[in-house]
C-alpha cells in the first residue's frame, strides 16, 4: 500500500471509529477458535500422556526398576494439560 492509501484509511478510522470495530461482536471468531483449540489440545495432550504412562509402565516391567520420579513427572503433566485451559479461560472471563 502506498502512503497516501495508508493515510487515507487512517482517516476514514479515525473519523468513524465504528468501521475499526466492525460491530460489539468484532472478537467471537477469535473466542471461538480458542475455544476448538482447547478442547483439541486437551484431548491430545492427555492421549499423549496417557500413553506416556502406559509405556513407562511396560518399561519398568521389562528392566525390573520403577521410577516414581519420572511417574510423579507424568501426572504433574497430566493435571498442566487439563487444568492450564481452565485457568485460562477463567482468566479471560475476568477481563
Amino acid at each position: 500500500m502506498t502512503r497516501e492509501v495508508k493515510l487515507f484509511l487512517l482517516a476514514v478510522l479515525l473519523l468513524n471509529p465504528a468501521i475499526a470495530f466492525a460491530g460489539a461482536e468484532w472478537a467471537s471468531p477469535v473466542v471461538t477458535t480458542f475455544g476448538f483449540l482447547e478442547s483439541g489440545m486437551v484431548q491430545i495432550g492427555a492421549v499423549v500422556v496417557g500413553l506416556g504412562v502406559v509405556a513407562f509402565g511396560a518399561w519398568s516391567a521389562m528392566s525390573g526398576s520403577m521410577r516414581w520420579e519420572r511417574l510423579v513427572n507424568y501426572v504433574i503433566a497430566a493435571i498442566i494439560i487439563v487444568a492450564a485451559p481452565t485457568a485460562i479461560r477463567a482468566l479471560v472471563d475476568l477481563a
